[in-house]
């Protein structure tokens, strides 16, 4: 199975150098948001379970020193068995209240959702990169470990998982951008992206849908449900090593869109 073959179902997201940590809002805010971006999963009898991070980042000064103005989280919960996928979208609150349906605060992370039987209770560790907690699901408790998508250790994963490093165009804007590429125990892709066009707009953790993929090549779809939805199309080199594509309106047709169209894999 591929992520190609997931049925989903909606039921109810890089600054490469250090930021100075500053308080905006009153919170102290996430300073290194690429690490926490992303998919954070465990595996089971009853499939997978995870959360799914999206950060947007604002900030002034100078790419030296920049300082944090402002900063949104939104967190989606999924859960994935036989090929059937379900996900649940939270917006952290700023409120300790024992009735609040999410709160997060950089590090711990808890969601209630009664209407669903879900109750998660995780705390990152930067040092050993996972979350580790408690999670609640259909009257089932159980302690977890949450960490980044990777399948059986028996299991060669696709060539194209792994982090690829956007490459400067010839022309235009400085596109700085990750793309990210995870296989989970069940072997369904997850892919991410990373952008950050200037200071004030930074956003870690882009949803991306796979499309199609083939032993060369590979097809992406952004996941703006509010308004126009990209492609991202593109094929491997000859030494294997970077993926060279370019980016599509949803018809196929040629539009400008705000990310490397060129990745090499880091290593």
């Amino acid at each position: 199975m591929t992520g190609a073959n997931v049925n989903r179902r909606i039921s109810t997201a890089v600054v490469w150098s250090s930021l100075w940590c500053a308080t905006a809002l009153g919170q102290q805010p996430i300073v290194h948001p690429e690490r926490l971006a992303g998919p954070w999963e465990v595996s089971g009898a009853s499939g997978i379970d995870g959360v799914f991070l999206h950060l947007s980042t604002h900030a002034r000064g100078t790419a030296d020193e920049p300082v944090i103005t402002g900063q949104s989280v939104s967190i989606g919960v999924y859960h994935r068995h036989s090929g059937d996928e379900t996900w649940g979208y939270y917006s952290p609150s700023r409120s300790e209240a024992a009735d609040a349906a999410c709160v997060f605060d950089g590090r711990r992370l808890r969601i209630r959702n009664d209407a669903v039987g879900l109750q998660l209770d995780v705390t990152f560790d930067a040092m050993t990169e996972r979350w580790t907690g408690m999670w609640l699901r259909d009257g089932q408790r159980r302690e977890v470990v949450l960490e980044r998508p990777r399948p059986p250790s028996n299991v060669a994963p696709s060539w194209f998982t792994g982090d690829w490093d956007g490459r400067p165009e010839a022309s235009g804007p400085d596109r700085r951008t990750r793309l990210h590429v995870a296989q989970s125990f069940d072997l369904a892709f997850t892919v991410w992206m990373d952008r950050v066009m200037l200071l004030a707009d930074q956003r870690h953790g882009e949803r991306l849908t796979l499309e199609s993929i083939a032993p060369d090549a590979i097809t992406l779809e952004t996941t703006n449900g509010a308004g126009v939805r990209d492609r991202y199309q593109a094929t491997r080199s000859a030494d294997g090593l970077t993926l060279v594509g370019a980016w599509l309106g949803i018809a196929g047709s040629s539009r400008s869109f705000n990310a490397s169209s060129t990745f090499r894999r880091m290593p």
